[in-house]
């Protein structure tokens, strides 16, 4: 999993917080799931601002595409998960 990007938290400040919180929740989640490829994981990035997850990067399979997005939509704080990864 590629560093977290969090910087575009809104501009108050607001959600800053959660939105490393929530980062750091899914970078956990997806590195101890056990049915993703562990090769995935590197090519694999994550950006949160305001509760909305972005998925980008490349992952081995369709599975692991699929499976990275349903864990981050399971995660508390998530509004929306915004997955644009790409299977190699």
């Amino acid at each position: 999993i590629q560093p977290l990007d969090t910087e575009g938290a809104s501009a108050s400040g607001a959600g800053r917080g959660d939105d490393s919180a929530i980062a750091q929740a899914l970078e956990n989640a997806l590195a101890e799931e056990p049915t993703i490829n562990p090769a995935s994981l590197s090519g694999l990035r994550v950006a949160v601002q305001n509760g909305i997850v972005e998925l980008s990067g490349t992952v081995a399979n369709s599975h692991d595409r699929n499976r990275a997005e349903a864990i981050a939509q399971r995660l508390a704080g998530v509004a929306k998960v915004i997955n644009q990864l790409k299977v190699d």
